[in-house]
């Protein structure tokens, strides 16, 4: 009876109500590589009618809030001479084709249907070290007329003529972090995962929305930047540092008798220094890990064209026609897993164990095809237009989570165009 009342302070109380509030689509630049045709489907919300979130949807977002929120405060009190920008606004530049590129982002901004500034002669903020004693040089982004301890939120910035589409990039923390090469600037990240996001970080391995971000970071500010995570579910931390001068990701775990280890990490493998092969996981023998990896600027490109895919976008009003103009990244695999498409089943499901004989696999018929499978669970597993607007002709099934299934025939004449190239 508690809780119930609890939960339903998320249909009264107007901050907790928008915690469950669907994005509105803006492909800001810490956003840009997130699903594009999501991205397209929010920005026509009369036509896509997303659904809310749940109220323990809205809830895991908090707590992840909280987790990193509590990890700031524990830093600023570790250092306390640590000096640095909160929750400040940077800018990623988006160069644009022609100047009919132009005239159609500043029709969109004047008609408000795209959140944005026009601003002629438009300087984004910047900052760079100071060396040799001298003090940081920082130019801010314009401060906010009413509370000018923050930045003015100017959506995506246009400066008619240039040719060029600024991008919002909002940042956790920028500050002088101390290196044992000596200090730095950097940005650092606050971040909760779970267990399964966590144990990839270990191996400075992160998502496509991830990398896609740290690559936007880095080309709109000139830093390295450094995530603070903490895994929800066991409380161990993780310092991993993206930096330009890696060549190779390097592990170093702090046990819990003090000693330190040291792995390297090659193709996703972590090795130890006789070049065993080694488990690395979060368990009782450490508490806290340090993790140097480099990052991937090859993926600005990708970045650009997806910013501008979705900004330019205009969804057709025929319901038919609109189901095929999204640009999905995402989709089925109808591929049948038992037997790699051949037909012919060679290993036991699930595993890598060899039969003793191969013989025709029965999941697919010896076709090598699947007539129904299940949507990616990422990204698709909790998207507010799954069905409303994606595929409405998926079957939802809802279990210990909701998993949406669709048929071969169902997506026939449908587009996929993976971001990092596949089929």
């Amino acid at each position: 009876m508690i809780l119930d009342r609890v939960l339903g302070l998320y249909e009264t109380e107007p901050d907790l109500v928008r915690r469950r509030q669907p994005g509105r689509g803006n492909p800001t630049a810490s956003a840009a590589g997130s699903c594009a045709a999501q991205m397209q489907m929010l920005r026509f919300p009369n036509l896509t009618r997303p659904e809310i979130r749940s109220a323990r949807a809205a809830w895991v977002f908090e707590d992840g809030d909280l987790h990193a929120a509590d990890l700031r405060r524990k830093v600023r009190r570790a250092f306390r001479g640590l000096t640095g920008l909160e929750e400040e606004l940077f800018y990623f530049r988006v160069p644009l084709p022609d100047q009919d590129t132009e005239d159609r982002l500043r029709a969109k901004i004047e008609a408000r249907t795209l959140w944005g500034s026009i601003l002629p002669g438009f300087v984004p903020p910047r900052l760079a070290l100071g060396e040799h004693g001298e003090k940081d040089r920082i130019l801010l982004a314009p401060r906010d007329e009413r509370y000018s301890w923050r930045p003015r939120p100017l959506g995506f910035v246009l400066d008619p003529g240039s040719l060029v589409l600024w991008a919002p990039l909002y940042l956790d923390h920028v500050a002088r972090v101390p290196l044992p090469a000596g200090e730095r600037l950097m940005v650092i990240e606050y971040k909760s995962m779970s267990r399964f996001a966590f144990r990839r970080a270990i191996l400075g391995q992160m998502g496509y929305k991830e990398r896609a971000q740290l690559a936007v970071i880095a080309d709109a500010l000139g830093l390295d930047t450094m995530w603070l995570l903490k895994c929800k579910d066991t409380a161990h931390l993780l310092e991993v540092t993206f930096a330009d001068n890696e060549s190779q990701t390097r592990v170093t775990i702090t046990q819990t008798n003090g000693e330190r280890r040291t792995f390297l990490v090659e193709h996703g493998e972590p090795f130890d220094e006789l070049h065993n092969a080694v488990e690395l996981r979060e368990d009782e023998s450490w508490d806290v890990a340090e993790v140097w990896t480099p990052y991937d600027r090859s993926l600005l490109d990708q970045v650009r064209a997806r910013i501008l895919r979705v900004l330019l976008f205009e969804a057709p009003t025929d319901p038919i026609a609109r189901l095929g103009a999204w640009h999905r990244e995402y989709g089925p695999d109808f591929q049948c897993s038992v037997c790699d498409g051949t037909g012919t089943q060679t290993r036991r499901k699930n595993g890598t164990e060899a039969l003793k004989k191969p013989k025709a696999c029965e999941d697919c018929g010896t076709t090598g095809w699947l007539d129904e499978v299940l949507l990616p669970v990422f990204p698709c597993g909790y998207c507010p237009v799954v069905l409303s607007a994606c595929y409405p002709m998926a079957r939802l099934e809802v279990t210990d989570k909701p998993r949406y299934y669709i048929k071969r025939a169902d997506v026939a004449g449908l587009t996929f165009t993976p971001p990092e190239g596949g089929t």
